[in-house]
Parts: structure tokens; C-alpha cells; sequence
């Protein structure tokens, strides 16, 4: 669901009181605790993260995928995990239905994380390297809750804000002024 988080019958530490910014999030309950027994994914739009080639108008512009967001983590259990795939479409057909083609299977951007990774009542920001995903295009990369039959504590589950891919490399060149080479 996207909406405003709503921690009143959770608890601080279980849901957060707010977004990270602006008004919405995404989250697997924003009002309650998650469902026992259950899988419940999040797709992003689809995305291509192909490399400008080099003769291109930025040549030395090469540099890797990441994707960057903010969670809000509490799980009740080390049965309980999130994780982060990417999934490939090949066809039209899998393209409209969100699932991997037969010459592309899913890939694990982020493994399982159980109740350890628990962000203990904060937004914690994550960035994680796309490498794996390096010249992919038609990619979709989906945030999977999985719980198990029976969970310890009531717990708020995953919440998501700020969700982006961007693309950075190291940047060399003389700074001005100054007249000496430097790295960005």
C-alpha cells in the first residue's frame, strides 16, 4: 500500500510515525501488524540500466547502477526475512505479467535479511550496488516480505520511501582555479 503510516496500535518501535519525506510510503501493513504465513511483494516500475556506450556523448561516463532507499524494519522473527530480486522479463507476455523470462532468471539484488537487520524504531537508509544487473534492460525489481506460519511478537514489518536508482562513477578532471588535477 502507499499511504500515510499510521503507528498508533503498533507501537514507535514497529511502524513509524511519519514518512521518511513527504507524506507517503510504501509498507506491507501501514495500520497493522503483517500476516502471519505469508508473501507479500512490492514491484517497481520497470527499469533499464544500460551503460551510455562509448562513443556516446559522455564516453567516460561508465559508471555502476545503485539503488538507494529508506526502510523502517521490524520484523518478528529470524523466520521472517525481506529481500530484493530482480526480474527479467523476456517477452511481451512475461513483460505484462511481471515474471522472469526462461533465458533470464531472477537475480538476488539484496538476500534474505531477518528480525537482525530490525531498524529499532528509525529510517535507515540502504544503497546497494545494481553490478549484477550491469547493461540489463526491461528489469523489474521487486521487495518481498515472507513470514512464517507463526510469528514470536506482533511486528510492523517493512516500510519503504525515497525508492531511486541513480548512477555514479568517479568523475577526474583539473579543478578551476586551482590548477591541479583532482578526483571527484
Amino acid at each position: 500500500y502507499t499511504h500515510r503510516p499510521d503507528n498508533t496500535l503498533l507501537g514507535s518501535n514497529a511502524a513509524p510515525p511519519y514518512a521518511f519525506s513527504g507524506r507517503w510510503v510504501y509498507g506491507t501493513d501501514l495500520k497493522g501488524n503483517y500476516a502471519d504465513n505469508a508473501v507479500m511483494e512490492l514491484y517497481a516500475p520497470l527499469v533499464n540500466l544500460t551503460l551510455p556506450s562509448t562513443d556516446s556523448t559522455y564516453p567516460d561516463f561508465a559508471g555502476s547502477f545503485f539503488l538507494m532507499f529508506h526502510e523502517w524494519l521490524d520484523l518478528a522473527d529470524s523466520n521472517d526475512v525481506v529481500r530484493i530480486d530482480a526480474v527479467r522479463p523476456e517477452t511481451l507476455a512475461d513483460l505484462n505479467n511481471r515474471v522472469t523470462g526462461l533465458n533470464r532468471p531472477v537475480k538476488p539484488v539484496l538476500p534474505n535479511r531477518n528480525n537482525l537487520h530490525n531498524t529499532s524504531g528509525r529510517w535507515r537508509r540502504v544503497i546497494v550496488p545494481l553490478d549484477i544487473l550491469a547493461n540489463d534492460s526491461n528489469v523489474f525489481l521487486r521487495f518481498t516480505l515472507q513470514s512464517d506460519a507463526q510469528n514470536i511478537r506482533p511486528a510492523g514489518g517493512w516500510y519503504l520511501d525515497d525508492v531511486a536508482i541513480f548512477q555514479a562513477a568517479q568523475i577526474n578532471g583539473v579543478l578551476m582555479g586551482l590548477g591541479t588535477n583532482t578526483e571527484v
